[in-house]
């Protein structure tokens, strides 16, 4: 930990497992800020009830427990009424502590803020977080700090981590003298049949009275507490954009033989899977079959290119944003669709444009955020403006024929995608791997179980989705089409 406390750097992100001693730093930094330096901390938590569990329990006993912390409270505040010092505003020295939660955007105005931290990024809400950075607008010496176990690739603090030079913790082998990253797939166990994995220490059983040890392809036995350092991946920002990711093998609460039991239940349950990579390896995961892969979309490529125009019937979906992502497709007799353009345009003419082309005979725009074009397409060319409605348990598509409004289950409309994509019931041009942005986009989002709603929703990363989205609406306008027959 003593290269995280000494950093310097002003955007510091720290992608971890839990119990790694994260906490502890958070508090330290903040109190040392505010009391010595006399900064205003931003301190951004998931909810109200972490929010108030956090300070309760984790500040308020460090500040008593520590005698120069709890002597700044007691000169600070001497003579002062109680109602000073209240659960989301802390004075220490010369500095003040404002804890917020992400839950609502109140929190998020007025507190004109020096350092920004924000703890446990990936429970946060990701649409409120980012107007934190706001509070920073008037600080001469701006400075973040980000932190969080990770859940999925391109998302939260796995994202924020993939923009920063990206240290990981290295020790030397004893017998080759190599520096290595602690891995468990490396050190740890070996997979030696599809699915099925031995561990890489052979003389350790149960009741042997040691922890299982790490071993080196050398052989060498890995001390996983011998003095290590941090070696940054992209060394170029260091001091800029300082990444941190550690995980439990060098952590000293836990043990080796703790984690292959996790790391075993999990090879057959996919839950305890997503825990073990994230709260034991401080490492994002993807369950197998949770988004649209690579491996589906290249089972749906076929032998053609897309053409400039088409006569036969096509289906548009539209996603709006800076540019309009566009998704085309030709309806085929035995059921399939073939798209025959997938791409983006910058006005609402070549928008019109591509509806001649290709003899669109129904299309579904997204209904927002530009309100003005989703209209005029409506009075245009007659096609369909979608919104997403908040049930994901609803299948049905909701249809209003005379102001062409349709609604829709966001996770619904997804699955449909996927299940399309999955039974080969989508054609894709043979060059459709080197179109920008497609397989990024398509793979972006993640389902997954919401535990708080008890049911299953796409997750959206931090990279774009507009693709999947101009897939989703075209496919909704085949719907249509199919419920109109």
């Amino acid at each position: 930990m003593a290269g995280i406390y000494m950093d310097r750097a002003p955007y510091q992100v720290l992608m971890k497992s839990t119990q790694a001693g994260a906490t502890e730093y958070l508090i330290a930094k903040a109190i040392v800020k505010a009391m010595i330096q006399g900064r205003q901390v931003f301190y951004v938590l998931p909810s109200w009830g972490l929010q108030t569990r956090f300070v309760k329990n984790r500040w308020d006993k460090t500040v008593f427990n520590t005698p120069i912390y709890r002597t700044s409270i007691h000169e600070i505040n001497s003579g002062m009424s109680n109602q000073r010092e209240s659960m989301s505003l802390k004075q220490m020295g010369r500095g003040v502590v404002a804890f917020v939660s992400s839950q609502s955007s109140s929190g998020f105005t007025e507190f004109p803020a020096d350092d920004i931290i924000i703890d446990e990024l990936d429970e946060c809400d990701q649409e409120i977080v980012p107007m934190a950075e706001e509070r920073l607008s008037h600080s001469k010496d701006p400075r973040q700090i980000k932190v969080g176990n990770p859940t999925f690739p391109n998302f939260g603090i796995s994202y924020e981590y993939s923009l920063t030079d990206k240290k990981k913790w290295f020790v030397k082998c004893p017998k080759c003298g190599k520096w290595v990253n602690p891995s468990f797939f490396d050190h740890v166990v070996r997979e030696v049949a599809p699915g099925v994995y031995a561990l890489r220490d052979e003389e350790w059983e149960v009741g042997i009275g040691r922890d299982i040890q790490m071993i080196h392809d050398c052989g060498g036995a890995i001390d996983r507490f011998s003095g290590g350092s941090w070696v940054a991946e992209h060394p170029s920002l260091t001091g800029i954009r300082s990444g941190f990711q550690f995980n439990k093998l060098f952590s000293s609460l836990a043990t080796v033989e703790s984690l292959v039991e996790r790391f075993n239940k999990g090879l057959v349950n996919d839950t305890v899977m997503q825990r073990f990579y994230n709260a034991d390896l401080g490492l994002d995961y993807v369950a197998k079959g949770a988004k649209i892969d690579r491996s589906l979309l290249d089972d749906c490529v076929g032998d053609y290119v897309m053409p400039p125009r088409c006569a036969d019937p096509c289906v548009a979906g539209v996603d709006v944003g800076s540019v309009l992502h566009v998704r085309i497709n030709r309806i085929l007799d035995d059921g399939r669709d073939q798209a025959v353009f997938i791409g983006s345009v910058k006005e609402e003419e070549d928008l019109l444009e591509l509806c001649t082309r290709y003899n669109i005979v129904c299309g579904v725009i997204d209904s927002m955020p530009e309100i003005r074009l989703s209209r005029r397409m409506v009075q245009r060319r007659g096609w369909f403006k979608c919104s997403f409605h908040g049930d994901a348990r609803d299948h049905k598509d909701n249809l209003n024929p005379e102001t062409r409004d349709v609604s829709c289950g966001r996770t619904e409309i997804l699955d449909a995608v996927k299940e399309k994509i999955m039974c080969k019931n989508l054609i894709l041009p043979k060059n459709v791997a080197s179109l920008p942005e497609y397989y990024d986009h398509i793979q972006s989002s993640v389902r997954v179980f919401d535990d708080k709603r008890q049911t299953y929703t796409w997750v959206e990363g931090s990279a774009a989705d507009h693709l999947l989205f101009a897939e989703a609406y075209a496919h909704l306008a085949r719907r249509i089409i199919a419920a109109a027959r």
